[in-house]
């Protein structure tokens, strides 16, 4: 099936609307948008794509750290996914640009490695125009909530950008240690399960490393050869 075409207007608003986390709004323009096009809100969401950065509605979700609209999003690409529906507060600020914002860092969510064994939407995983994806923005601007629905939904911890920095080097570049030491732990805990981790735990429960150098040393970090 073909790209739903979108006039500039339907995708500021769409934009719009995950910016300012007004769930209402945007399911009230998706719901008219697939009447009127034929297409799935699915896809229409992965049609809205900011002319200038390329961002989706999940990169302005996940670096203002509105975790209730990835969850709903999650939903959305999956219905029949356990995740509960998000409240349609619209209180949060918002960034106004393409820049993440640095948003105050969201609440501990419970602890947990586990992640789904069906692959991440596509909405989770496309990039910008710079090859960031959400969880780079996620890392970036401290959502640890948001990094978490993005990782337990499958998404690739390792995934790089165009300077070729993965999210955890991006989150310990901005000082978000919280996300480092959370995004080190799910990749620790693939690696176990890839049967490659062992030694890497070993380092670990030693103490030697600080935190840039397990970012480097799990090959969650930037490209050979740049500083942290």
């Amino acid at each position: 099936m073909s790209t739903p075409n979108l006039s500039e207007e339907d995708i500021d608003d769409i934009l719009y609307f995950a910016r300012t986390n007004d769930l209402s709004e945007l399911r009230t323009i998706l719901t008219s948008l697939a009447g009127q096009t034929g297409h799935s809100q699915v896809d229409t969401l992965l049609a809205a794509r900011d002319p200038d950065s390329d961002n989706t509605v999940a990169h302005y979700a996940a670096a203002n750290g509105f975790d209730d609209l990835l969850k709903w999003l999650l939903t959305l690409s999956r219905p029949a996914s356990t995740t509960s529906a998000p409240s349609s507060d619209t209180s949060s600020p918002a960034a106004p640009n393409d820049t993440p914002s640095a948003s105050q860092p969201s609440a501990t969510p419970t602890e947990t490695n586990a992640k789904s064994s069906i692959p991440p939407p596509s909405l989770f995983t496309t990039p910008n125009a710079l090859g960031s994806t959400p969880l780079h923005y996620a890392a970036t601007t401290g959502a640890l909530a948001c990094a978490t629905v993005l990782v337990e939904a499958g998404v690739n911890v390792r995934a790089r950008n165009g300077v070729g920095h993965t999210p955890a080097y991006e989150a310990e570049v901005a000082g978000r240690e919280e996300v480092v030491e959370y995004l080190l732990r799910v990749g620790r805990v693939e690696d176990e399960d890839e049967g490659d981790g062992e030694q890497k735990k070993e380092e670990e429960d030693k103490g030697t490393a600080d935190i840039g150098e397990r970012v480097e040393g799990m090959g969650l970090g930037g490209k050979e050869g740049e500083g942290g």
